[in-house]
């Protein structure tokens, strides 16, 4: 399976977050998948970053590379599908990384919920 990390997932995931359930572990950890991060989370870091809002490592792309992480480059042909995405959710950084995975017919591996609402293949164990 191909599955697209959220950004939230990358940032518990490298910070040994109890946060992260056990079955997302898991499923990072198989070696049947395989497993991506988008440059879309590496600005959102980056962004959350420079506002103080968030530390993480500079060499945050190599980290996610030694961990067997593939990176997903973004491209036009991503971003053209933005101007068909229904509005449903408005931040910018979580629609990239929509079109990436469903024009990469990926799963998209999240705890955000917003994301139910779009036509995704998405890995999710929301609270009941």
């Amino acid at each position: 399976m191909k599955i697209l990390l959220d950004t939230h997932i990358i940032i518990w995931f490298l910070e040994d977050s109890k946060r992260l359930k056990s079955y997302y572990i898991d499923l990072i950890a198989e070696p049947s998948n395989v497993i991506y991060f988008s440059p879309v989370s590496i600005a959102e870091m980056a962004i959350l970053a420079s506002k103080n809002k968030l530390k993480y490592p500079e060499d945050i792309v190599k980290i996610c590379l030694d961990e067997g992480f593939e990176e997903l480059v973004l491209s036009s042909k991503h971003s053209i599908l933005l101007k068909d995405l229904p509005l449903i959710h408005h931040d910018p950084f979580d629609r990239l990384l929509l079109v990436q995975a469903k024009s990469e017919n990926m799963y998209l591996l999240t705890e955000d919920c917003i994301f139910t609402f779009y036509d995704i293949n998405l890995i999710k164990k929301f609270p009941k």
